[in-house]
Protein backbone atom coordinates (compact mmCIF):
# COMPACT_ATOMS: atom_id res chain seq x y z
CA UNK A 1 0.00 0.00 0.00
CA UNK A 2 1.75 2.73 -1.22
CA UNK A 3 0.12 5.08 0.66
CA UNK A 4 0.66 3.59 4.40
CA UNK A 5 4.52 3.13 3.32
CA UNK A 6 4.85 7.15 2.22
CA UNK A 7 3.53 7.48 6.02
CA UNK A 8 5.89 5.16 7.94
CA UNK A 9 8.53 6.50 5.43
CA UNK A 10 7.62 10.29 6.97
CA UNK A 11 7.67 8.83 10.33
CA UNK A 12 11.18 7.32 10.39
CA UNK A 13 12.25 10.20 8.54
CA UNK A 14 11.83 12.50 11.14
CA UNK A 15 12.58 10.22 14.19
CA UNK A 16 15.56 10.16 15.77
CA UNK A 17 16.81 5.92 16.31
CA UNK A 18 17.64 4.38 19.48
CA UNK A 19 20.15 0.95 19.25
CA UNK A 20 18.01 -1.44 21.41
CA UNK A 21 19.94 -4.35 21.56
CA UNK A 22 23.87 -5.42 20.49
CA UNK A 23 24.86 -9.18 20.65
CA UNK A 24 27.85 -10.53 19.13
CA UNK A 25 28.93 -13.84 18.45
CA UNK A 26 31.12 -16.45 16.95
CA UNK A 27 30.49 -17.20 13.36
CA UNK A 28 31.67 -20.22 11.24
CA UNK A 29 31.92 -21.29 7.90
CA UNK A 30 31.71 -25.10 7.52
CA UNK A 31 33.75 -27.07 4.74
CA UNK A 32 32.18 -29.22 2.57
CA UNK A 33 31.68 -32.46 3.45
CA UNK A 34 33.61 -35.28 0.83
CA UNK A 35 32.31 -34.76 -2.74
CA UNK A 36 29.93 -37.26 -4.27
CA UNK A 37 28.72 -37.32 -7.76
CA UNK A 38 25.52 -35.29 -7.26
CA UNK A 39 27.72 -32.77 -5.68
CA UNK A 40 30.08 -32.63 -8.36
CA UNK A 41 27.65 -32.45 -11.43
CA UNK A 42 25.71 -29.87 -9.51
CA UNK A 43 28.71 -27.69 -8.84
CA UNK A 44 30.22 -28.27 -12.21
CA UNK A 45 26.85 -27.00 -13.66
CA UNK A 46 26.85 -23.82 -11.48
CA UNK A 47 30.65 -23.07 -11.49
CA UNK A 48 31.99 -24.33 -14.62
CA UNK A 49 29.00 -24.04 -16.99
CA UNK A 50 29.30 -27.78 -17.34
CA UNK A 51 26.06 -30.03 -18.65
CA UNK A 52 25.77 -32.77 -15.78
CA UNK A 53 25.84 -35.51 -19.00
CA UNK A 54 29.16 -33.92 -20.04
CA UNK A 55 30.55 -33.35 -16.75
CA UNK A 56 30.60 -37.26 -16.06
CA UNK A 57 32.06 -37.72 -19.88
CA UNK A 58 35.18 -35.71 -18.58
CA UNK A 59 35.22 -37.28 -15.23
CA UNK A 60 35.41 -40.74 -16.87
CA UNK A 61 38.04 -39.97 -19.17
CA UNK A 62 40.24 -38.33 -15.96
CA UNK A 63 39.24 -41.74 -14.21
CA UNK A 64 41.25 -44.06 -16.89
CA UNK A 65 44.12 -42.15 -16.35
CA UNK A 66 44.19 -42.41 -12.81
CA UNK A 67 43.63 -38.59 -12.44
CA UNK A 68 41.08 -39.00 -10.06
CA UNK A 69 38.82 -42.13 -7.89
CA UNK A 70 35.98 -43.47 -9.72
CA UNK A 71 33.66 -40.97 -10.35
CA UNK A 72 30.02 -42.86 -9.75
CA UNK A 73 29.60 -42.66 -6.12
CA UNK A 74 27.37 -41.68 -3.93
CA UNK A 75 29.37 -41.59 -0.62
CA UNK A 76 30.49 -38.47 1.01
CA UNK A 77 32.52 -40.57 4.21
CA UNK A 78 36.38 -41.03 3.93
CA UNK A 79 36.47 -44.54 5.95
CA UNK A 80 39.59 -44.74 8.19
CA UNK A 81 42.80 -46.84 5.65
CA UNK A 82 42.35 -44.01 3.27
CA UNK A 83 46.02 -42.16 3.40
CA UNK A 84 44.70 -38.43 2.87
CA UNK A 85 47.74 -36.93 3.60
CA UNK A 86 49.52 -38.79 1.19
CA UNK A 87 46.68 -38.03 -1.56
CA UNK A 88 47.12 -34.12 -0.48
CA UNK A 89 51.23 -34.53 -0.92
CA UNK A 90 50.71 -35.70 -4.59
CA UNK A 91 49.33 -31.94 -5.60
CA UNK A 92 52.55 -30.23 -3.97
CA UNK A 93 53.75 -30.39 -7.59
CA UNK A 94 51.17 -28.44 -9.30
CA UNK A 95 50.86 -24.82 -8.49
CA UNK A 96 47.69 -23.89 -8.49
CA UNK A 97 47.54 -26.50 -5.33
CA UNK A 98 51.54 -26.49 -3.94
CA UNK A 99 50.86 -23.94 -1.04
CA UNK A 100 47.75 -25.05 0.22
CA UNK A 101 49.19 -28.70 0.21
CA UNK A 102 52.06 -27.58 2.10
CA UNK A 103 50.03 -25.43 4.33
CA UNK A 104 48.31 -28.74 5.42
CA UNK A 105 50.85 -31.11 5.77
CA UNK A 106 54.03 -28.63 7.25
CA UNK A 107 51.83 -26.58 9.90
CA UNK A 108 51.71 -27.97 13.58
CA UNK A 109 48.43 -28.87 14.19
CA UNK A 110 47.00 -25.37 16.65
CA UNK A 111 47.36 -23.61 13.20
CA UNK A 112 44.94 -22.17 11.45
CA UNK A 113 46.29 -23.13 8.09
CA UNK A 114 47.11 -27.09 9.12
CA UNK A 115 45.19 -30.35 8.15
CA UNK A 116 42.22 -31.18 9.31
CA UNK A 117 40.17 -34.59 9.43
CA UNK A 118 37.03 -34.22 7.08
CA UNK A 119 33.88 -33.83 8.16
CA UNK A 120 31.28 -36.96 6.75
CA UNK A 121 28.16 -36.53 4.96
CA UNK A 122 25.13 -38.55 5.15
CA UNK A 123 25.42 -40.31 2.05
CA UNK A 124 26.86 -43.86 1.80
CA UNK A 125 26.90 -46.39 -0.73
CA UNK A 126 29.15 -48.92 0.85
CA UNK A 127 30.96 -49.33 -2.46
CA UNK A 128 33.11 -46.40 -3.73
CA UNK A 129 34.79 -43.59 -1.73
CA UNK A 130 34.14 -40.03 -2.28
CA UNK A 131 35.47 -38.37 -5.38
CA UNK A 132 39.03 -37.15 -5.20
CA UNK A 133 42.09 -36.55 -6.90
CA UNK A 134 44.68 -39.46 -7.38
CA UNK A 135 47.21 -37.94 -9.61
CA UNK A 136 49.03 -34.98 -10.64
CA UNK A 137 46.85 -33.15 -13.10
CA UNK A 138 49.40 -29.76 -14.15
CA UNK A 139 49.99 -31.29 -17.12
CA UNK A 140 46.79 -31.51 -18.58
CA UNK A 141 45.38 -29.46 -21.85
CA UNK A 142 42.25 -30.64 -22.53
CA UNK A 143 40.40 -27.19 -21.40
CA UNK A 144 37.40 -28.88 -19.55
CA UNK A 145 39.71 -31.75 -18.12
CA UNK A 146 41.51 -29.70 -16.22
CA UNK A 147 38.98 -27.35 -14.90
CA UNK A 148 36.83 -30.48 -13.63
CA UNK A 149 40.09 -31.83 -12.72
CA UNK A 150 40.70 -28.58 -10.49
CA UNK A 151 37.25 -28.61 -9.24
CA UNK A 152 37.89 -32.21 -8.09
CA UNK A 153 41.07 -31.37 -6.35
CA UNK A 154 39.98 -27.59 -4.81
CA UNK A 155 37.08 -29.39 -3.37
CA UNK A 156 39.24 -32.25 -1.76
CA UNK A 157 41.47 -30.00 -0.36
CA UNK A 158 39.06 -27.62 1.12
CA UNK A 159 37.54 -30.96 3.33
CA UNK A 160 40.84 -31.50 4.88
CA UNK A 161 40.85 -27.93 6.26
CA UNK A 162 39.75 -26.39 8.79
CA UNK A 163 36.64 -24.25 8.71
CA UNK A 164 36.46 -20.65 8.34
CA UNK A 165 35.75 -18.26 11.81
CA UNK A 166 34.69 -14.67 12.36
CA UNK A 167 32.64 -12.86 14.56
CA UNK A 168 29.16 -11.32 13.78
CA UNK A 169 27.44 -8.39 15.19
CA UNK A 170 23.53 -8.15 15.21
CA UNK A 171 22.37 -4.90 16.01
CA UNK A 172 18.50 -4.25 16.35
CA UNK A 173 17.73 -0.55 16.24
CA UNK A 174 13.87 1.70 16.74
CA UNK A 175 13.16 4.45 14.56
CA UNK A 176 10.01 5.93 14.78
CA UNK A 177 8.32 2.79 16.03
CA UNK A 178 9.70 0.58 13.24
CA UNK A 179 12.12 -1.81 13.84
CA UNK A 180 15.29 -2.01 11.98
CA UNK A 181 18.39 -4.68 12.23
CA UNK A 182 22.24 -4.77 11.34
CA UNK A 183 24.47 -7.36 10.56
CA UNK A 184 28.29 -6.80 10.66
CA UNK A 185 31.33 -9.59 10.04
CA UNK A 186 34.64 -9.33 10.77
CA UNK A 187 36.30 -12.71 9.32
CA UNK A 188 39.88 -13.89 11.93
CA UNK A 189 40.16 -17.31 9.48
CA UNK A 190 39.60 -18.10 6.03
CA UNK A 191 40.37 -21.86 6.61
CA UNK A 192 39.32 -23.77 3.33
CA UNK A 193 37.87 -20.69 1.92
CA UNK A 194 41.37 -19.75 0.83
CA UNK A 195 41.67 -22.57 -1.76
CA UNK A 196 38.09 -23.14 -2.51
CA UNK A 197 37.87 -19.82 -4.83
CA UNK A 198 34.60 -20.54 -5.92
CA UNK A 199 32.75 -19.92 -2.67
CA UNK A 200 32.35 -16.50 -1.38
CA UNK A 201 32.41 -15.35 2.70
CA UNK A 202 32.28 -11.50 3.60
CA UNK A 203 29.99 -9.30 5.10
CA UNK A 204 29.50 -5.44 5.95
CA UNK A 205 32.04 -4.07 8.88
CA UNK A 206 29.67 -2.27 11.44
CA UNK A 207 30.81 0.97 13.50
CA UNK A 208 31.43 0.99 16.83
CA UNK A 209 27.95 1.15 18.61
CA UNK A 210 26.66 0.83 21.76
CA UNK A 211 23.16 -0.42 23.81
CA UNK A 212 21.08 3.14 23.97
CA UNK A 213 23.22 5.02 21.48
CA UNK A 214 21.05 7.70 19.44
CA UNK A 215 20.83 7.78 15.81
CA UNK A 216 20.97 10.67 13.35
CA UNK A 217 19.06 9.46 10.66
CA UNK A 218 18.75 13.04 9.28
CA UNK A 219 22.24 11.84 7.99
CA UNK A 220 21.69 8.44 6.67
CA UNK A 221 20.11 7.44 3.49
CA UNK A 222 16.91 6.59 3.71
CA UNK A 223 14.98 5.48 0.21
CA UNK A 224 11.00 4.35 -0.31
CA UNK A 225 11.29 1.50 -3.31
CA UNK A 226 8.23 0.59 -5.88
CA UNK A 227 8.66 -2.97 -6.59
CA UNK A 228 6.47 -5.52 -8.08
CA UNK A 229 6.49 -9.05 -7.50
CA UNK A 230 8.42 -11.65 -9.88
CA UNK A 231 7.29 -15.20 -11.55
CA UNK A 232 9.37 -18.12 -10.58
CA UNK A 233 12.57 -18.25 -12.36
CA UNK A 234 13.18 -21.21 -14.09
CA UNK A 235 15.38 -24.06 -12.91
CA UNK A 236 18.92 -24.65 -13.32
CA UNK A 237 20.53 -28.27 -14.40
CA UNK A 238 21.78 -27.29 -10.59
CA UNK A 239 17.92 -26.80 -9.69
CA UNK A 240 16.50 -29.74 -11.41
CA UNK A 241 19.38 -32.48 -9.76
CA UNK A 242 18.60 -31.08 -6.69
CA UNK A 243 14.64 -31.84 -7.28
CA UNK A 244 15.55 -35.39 -8.75
CA UNK A 245 17.84 -36.07 -5.44
CA UNK A 246 14.43 -34.11 -2.94
CA UNK A 247 12.11 -36.85 -4.84
CA UNK A 248 14.19 -39.80 -5.43
CA UNK A 249 14.40 -39.78 -8.72
CA UNK A 250 17.86 -41.69 -10.15
CA UNK A 251 20.46 -42.21 -8.83
CA UNK A 252 23.84 -40.11 -8.88
CA UNK A 253 25.27 -42.02 -11.52
CA UNK A 254 21.90 -41.58 -13.68
CA UNK A 255 20.11 -38.49 -12.62
CA UNK A 256 22.70 -36.60 -15.88
CA UNK A 257 21.04 -39.40 -18.69
CA UNK A 258 17.46 -38.52 -17.41
CA UNK A 259 18.03 -34.46 -18.17
CA UNK A 260 20.11 -35.80 -21.59
CA UNK A 261 16.69 -37.82 -22.36
CA UNK A 262 14.27 -34.73 -21.78
CA UNK A 263 16.73 -32.72 -24.01
CA UNK A 264 17.15 -35.10 -26.78
CA UNK A 265 13.37 -36.00 -26.84
CA UNK A 266 12.65 -31.96 -27.28
CA UNK A 267 10.94 -31.95 -23.79
CA UNK A 268 13.08 -28.72 -23.08
CA UNK A 269 15.43 -26.97 -24.11
CA UNK A 270 18.86 -25.59 -22.48
CA UNK A 271 18.80 -21.94 -22.63
CA UNK A 272 22.41 -19.96 -23.42
CA UNK A 273 21.04 -16.39 -21.47
CA UNK A 274 20.78 -17.28 -18.44
CA UNK A 275 23.10 -20.53 -19.16
CA UNK A 276 21.81 -23.81 -18.16
CA UNK A 277 18.55 -22.66 -17.99
CA UNK A 278 16.15 -25.52 -18.83
CA UNK A 279 13.14 -24.62 -20.81
CA UNK A 280 10.18 -26.48 -21.52
CA UNK A 281 8.86 -26.49 -25.34
CA UNK A 282 5.21 -26.45 -26.69
CA UNK A 283 5.67 -30.42 -26.99
CA UNK A 284 6.58 -30.65 -23.30
CA UNK A 285 4.23 -28.64 -21.88
CA UNK A 286 1.54 -30.39 -24.36
CA UNK A 287 2.68 -33.50 -22.64
CA UNK A 288 2.55 -32.64 -19.31
CA UNK A 289 -1.00 -31.31 -20.12
CA UNK A 290 -2.39 -34.09 -21.40
CA UNK A 291 -1.55 -36.15 -18.86
CA UNK A 292 -3.28 -33.56 -16.07
CA UNK A 293 -5.91 -34.34 -17.95
CA UNK A 294 -6.04 -37.70 -18.18
CA UNK A 295 -5.68 -37.77 -14.44
CA UNK A 296 -3.17 -40.65 -13.84
CA UNK A 297 -0.54 -37.50 -13.24
CA UNK A 298 1.98 -39.27 -15.20
CA UNK A 299 3.83 -36.33 -15.28
CA UNK A 300 4.89 -36.14 -11.79
CA UNK A 301 7.66 -37.48 -9.52
CA UNK A 302 5.64 -40.12 -7.67
CA UNK A 303 5.80 -42.60 -9.95
CA UNK A 304 9.24 -43.13 -10.74
CA UNK A 305 10.20 -42.55 -7.02
CA UNK A 306 8.18 -45.33 -6.32
CA UNK A 307 10.14 -47.54 -9.06
CA UNK A 308 13.37 -46.19 -7.53
CA UNK A 309 12.54 -47.39 -4.23
CA UNK A 310 11.70 -50.72 -5.19
CA UNK A 311 15.25 -51.52 -6.81
CA UNK A 312 16.82 -50.25 -3.48
CA UNK A 313 14.27 -52.79 -1.87
CA UNK A 314 15.20 -55.94 -4.24
CA UNK A 315 19.04 -54.76 -3.74
CA UNK A 316 18.49 -54.46 0.24
CA UNK A 317 17.11 -57.62 -0.17
CA UNK A 318 13.28 -56.26 1.22
CA UNK A 319 11.86 -57.31 -1.99
CA UNK A 320 11.84 -59.97 -4.44
CA UNK A 321 11.86 -59.04 -7.79
CA UNK A 322 9.36 -61.13 -9.02
CA UNK A 323 6.91 -59.01 -6.41
CA UNK A 324 8.27 -55.84 -7.74
CA UNK A 325 7.96 -57.24 -11.38
CA UNK A 326 4.33 -58.43 -11.11
CA UNK A 327 3.37 -54.63 -8.80
CA UNK A 328 5.08 -52.73 -11.72
CA UNK A 329 3.35 -54.43 -14.57
CA UNK A 330 -0.55 -54.10 -12.62
CA UNK A 331 0.75 -50.51 -12.57
CA UNK A 332 2.25 -49.47 -16.20
CA UNK A 333 -1.24 -51.47 -17.40
CA UNK A 334 -3.58 -49.29 -15.67
CA UNK A 335 -1.38 -45.94 -16.76
CA UNK A 336 -1.59 -47.29 -20.38
CA UNK A 337 -5.57 -48.41 -20.52
CA UNK A 338 -6.01 -44.64 -19.36
CA UNK A 339 -3.89 -43.27 -21.67
CA UNK A 340 -5.49 -45.59 -24.17
CA UNK A 341 -8.40 -44.55 -23.70
CA UNK A 342 -8.24 -40.75 -23.28
CA UNK A 343 -5.85 -39.86 -25.85
CA UNK A 344 -7.95 -37.75 -27.35
CA UNK A 345 -6.93 -35.23 -24.48
CA UNK A 346 -3.39 -35.61 -25.79
CA UNK A 347 -4.57 -34.51 -29.54
CA UNK A 348 -6.48 -31.29 -27.60
CA UNK A 349 -3.11 -30.50 -25.76
CA UNK A 350 -1.17 -30.61 -28.61
CA UNK A 351 -3.98 -28.37 -30.68
CA UNK A 352 -3.63 -25.66 -27.69
CA UNK A 353 -0.27 -25.64 -27.42
CA UNK A 354 0.27 -25.34 -31.13
CA UNK A 355 -1.89 -22.60 -31.48
CA UNK A 356 -4.30 -24.74 -33.33
CA UNK A 357 -8.65 -25.30 -32.14
CA UNK A 358 -10.60 -28.22 -33.12
CA UNK A 359 -8.46 -29.04 -36.34
CA UNK A 360 -5.01 -29.12 -37.26
CA UNK A 361 -3.99 -25.55 -36.01
CA UNK A 362 -2.24 -22.84 -38.59
CA UNK A 363 1.58 -22.66 -39.20
CA UNK A 364 2.19 -19.60 -36.94
CA UNK A 365 2.21 -16.18 -38.97
CA UNK A 366 3.90 -12.55 -39.51
CA UNK A 367 3.14 -9.55 -39.81
CA UNK A 368 4.94 -7.60 -42.75
CA UNK A 369 8.05 -6.22 -40.90
CA UNK A 370 6.97 -7.38 -37.42
CA UNK A 371 10.12 -7.89 -35.60
CA UNK A 372 8.73 -9.14 -32.45
CA UNK A 373 8.16 -8.20 -29.41
CA UNK A 374 8.29 -9.46 -25.55
CA UNK A 375 5.54 -10.20 -23.06
CA UNK A 376 4.68 -6.85 -20.32
CA UNK A 377 4.01 -9.39 -17.56
CA UNK A 378 7.04 -12.07 -17.42
CA UNK A 379 9.55 -10.53 -20.68
CA UNK A 380 9.68 -13.26 -22.57
CA UNK A 381 9.46 -13.87 -26.48
CA UNK A 382 5.70 -13.70 -27.84
CA UNK A 383 5.19 -15.35 -31.16
CA UNK A 384 2.08 -14.56 -33.16
CA UNK A 385 -0.85 -16.89 -34.43
CA UNK A 386 -3.95 -16.92 -35.82
CA UNK A 387 -6.90 -17.60 -33.17
CA UNK A 388 -10.45 -17.86 -34.47
CA UNK A 389 -9.11 -16.39 -37.58
CA UNK A 390 -8.07 -13.65 -35.81
CA UNK A 391 -4.12 -12.68 -35.27
CA UNK A 392 -3.08 -13.07 -31.91
CA UNK A 393 0.04 -12.82 -30.07
CA UNK A 394 0.88 -15.06 -27.49
CA UNK A 395 3.41 -15.36 -24.73
CA UNK A 396 5.76 -18.56 -24.98
CA UNK A 397 6.18 -18.28 -21.08
CA UNK A 398 2.67 -17.33 -19.28
CA UNK A 399 1.35 -18.67 -22.68
CA UNK A 400 -1.25 -15.52 -22.36
CA UNK A 401 -2.60 -14.61 -25.75
CA UNK A 402 -2.93 -11.49 -26.76
CA UNK A 403 -5.63 -10.44 -29.67
CA UNK A 404 -5.00 -7.72 -32.12
CA UNK A 405 -6.73 -4.88 -33.50
CA UNK A 406 -8.55 -6.15 -36.89
CA UNK A 407 -7.58 -3.41 -38.13
CA UNK A 408 -8.35 -2.26 -42.15
CA UNK A 409 -5.38 -2.29 -43.69
CA UNK A 410 -3.16 -4.30 -41.50
CA UNK A 411 -1.81 -7.19 -44.16
CA UNK A 412 -1.27 -10.69 -42.78
CA UNK A 413 0.94 -13.24 -44.28
CA UNK A 414 2.10 -16.68 -43.64
CA UNK A 415 5.37 -16.80 -42.31
CA UNK A 416 7.82 -17.78 -45.38
CA UNK A 417 8.68 -21.36 -45.26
Amino acid sequence: DEQVASLLFARVKASQGVVEKIEAKIATQQRPVPLCTLELQKRASRWLRLAPDATMEVADKLYQNALISYPRTETEIFKPGLDLKDLIDRQRRDPRFASFAGDLLDQPSQDPRAFCSPRAGRRDDEAHPPIHPMGDGSTLSDPRQKAVFELVTRHFLACCAKDGMGRQTLVDADVGGEKFEARGLIIDQRGWLDIYRWERWSGTQLPLLVEGQSLDIAKAKLELVAGRTQPPSLLTETDLLSKMDKHGIGTDATMADHIKTVLTREYATRANDPPHVLKPTPLGRALVDAYDAMGERLNRPELRAAAEADFTSIANGKKSKDVVIAETLKTMRRCFDVVQRDVKKLDDAMRRRFGGMQQDGPAPIAIAGFAGCTCGDCGCDMQLFTRNDRPSLRCEMCETWWPLPDRQGVRIAPRAG
